[in-house]
């Protein structure tokens, strides 16, 4: 005696105009709702220009700035060979082991130990009269 009893059908629901049919004078209610949806796109549809604008300003704006970074390593790299350069004579000039020899370079003077050599030519050009 304790089956279960088959559930009691329901009885069939019928729709009135306040329970959500759909009835010709509930179309004006969906105006304000295709009005909001067209302005929430136009919104976006801005938005969206606005970003692919930026990044665009932005993509331009990267570029120069790398072409300013290669200039400027470039002049970079022309001053470190300078300022070694600089720094290899300095240290030569201020070498005492070759005072003499940059003594020599520059003043054309030789110690009165070392002879001076003079080339010659030893064939001279026959001399036309």
């Amino acid at each position: 005696m304790n089956a279960t009893q088959p559930p009691l059908p329901l009885p069939p629901v019928q729709l009135s105009p306040r329970s959500g049919a759909w009835l010709p004078h509930q179309q004006r209610n969906h105006k304000p709702r295709a009005f909001e949806i067209v302005a929430m796109l136009a919104v976006n549809v801005l938005l969206s220009a606005t970003a692919v604008s930026a990044l665009f300003h932005l993509v331009s704006y990267q570029r120069s700035q790398q072409a300013k970074l290669h200039e400027l390593q470039a002049e970079v790299n022309l001053a470190t060979a300078r300022v070694n350069q600089a720094t290899e004579q300095f240290n030569r000039n201020h070498d005492p082991q070759q005072a003499r020899r940059i003594m020599q370079e520059q003043t054309n003077r030789i110690e009165p130990q070392q002879l001076q050599v003079v080339w010659t030519n030893s064939n001279p050009a026959p001399q036309t009269p």
